[in-house]
């Protein structure tokens, strides 16, 4: 299973998903109004903008085939259908555990409107109410339906820092590094994000005077910047440190001069782990630009994403 960011090839999949699984599951729950209202409100071109804008999301089965799923606008879950013959296998919990994700680099809580049917999964998955409505429909129907959000992270506690001192850069890049092996387990790889972090532009995490994570640039052209290495201990995930040190280097590019900034990581759907990272850069705002499948080697395909400096 993988969970992929939509294009406007995937538009008649995504409506499909979605609209197939109202017109199963949403009868036996509301009236005809309602469910019309769900039709209406999750029309072709909704769902379009959507894409366009970055914010739909596909889980894949195994056998290569569009299952599920999910939209994410900022902190807002939206639009999570799996398709009835693929309920009970995983795939909403996997959307959802996506969405959370996603959502946890950037913001600490979630928030999505809540459905009849789905109402008791949030609750299990820690969601709670904020808000109930009952819209008008036609015939005199209502839907009604619940707000609900979950906190999902603290805020970040970390003192984020520009280390100017090479041997300081060094000293901090191979002890959080060499506390990442799921990410950095080839020993020459890692050596060389090590050596060359000594020459360029260096942002460090702080946490009780300890060094907890790091993000370091490379220029790769007159008007680009790149991320050229970042890790965060893992006890330290989920706290808001790696958008804090993407915030401090971002504003430095900018300051800089620079117009786009890029970064390189394993195609989503290869290792459970870049997964993760996968999600994390697609919170921030970038944009996926090519996949090059041999520059790593054929079992590390490598993704390229890309964001305008420019935009506010």
């Amino acid at each position: 299973m993988q969970i992929r960011m939509a294009n406007l090839e995937d538009l008649a999949v995504v409506v499909k998903i979605t609209q197939e699984t109202i017109r199963t599951v949403y009868p036996h729950y509301y009236p005809a109004g309602a469910v019309d209202f769900f039709l209406a409100h999750h029309h072709p071109d909704n769902i379009r903008k959507d894409i366009i804008e970055n914010n739909v999301f596909l889980c894949i089965s195994d056998q290569d085939e569009p299952v599920g799923t999910v939209t994410v606008k900022e902190n807002e879950i939206a639009r999570l259908f799996v398709l009835p013959v693929h309920q009970g296998r995983g795939y909403g919990r996997a959307l959802l555990d996506f969405a959370e994700e996603s959502i946890s680099e950037s913001y600490d809580i979630a928030v999505l409107d809540v459905s009849f049917p789905a109402k008791n999964i949030y609750l299990k998955r820690g969601y709670r109410g904020e808000a109930f409505e009952a819209i008008p429909t036609e015939n005199g129907d209502f839907l009604c339906h619940d707000t609900m959000q979950k906190r999902l992270a603290r805020p970040c506690a970390a003192e984020i820092r520009q280390i100017i001192e090479n041997d300081e850069k060094t000293c901090i890049s191979r002890m959080i590094l060499e506390a990442l092996p799921e990410w950095f387990e080839i020993e020459s790889a890692r050596e060389q994000y090590i050596a060359e972090s000594r020459e360029q532009p260096f942002f460090a995490g702080f946490s009780d005077g300890a060094p907890v994570g790091f993000l370091c640039l490379k220029q790769t052209g007159s008007t680009a910047v790149e991320i050229a290495v970042m890790g965060v201990l893992k006890t330290q995930h989920r706290q808001g440190i790696g958008r804090a040190l993407f915030s401090a280097a971002k504003q430095f590019a900018r300051r800089e001069g620079y117009r786009f900034m890029q970064v390189k990581t394993v195609k989503i759907g290869t290792f459970p782990e870049y997964d993760v990272t996968n999600r994390f850069y697609l919170s921030l705002g970038f944009h996926e630009l090519e996949v090059l499948p041999e520059l790593w080697g054929a079992d590390n395909p490598c993704q390229i994403y890309v964001m305008s400096l420019n935009e506010q």
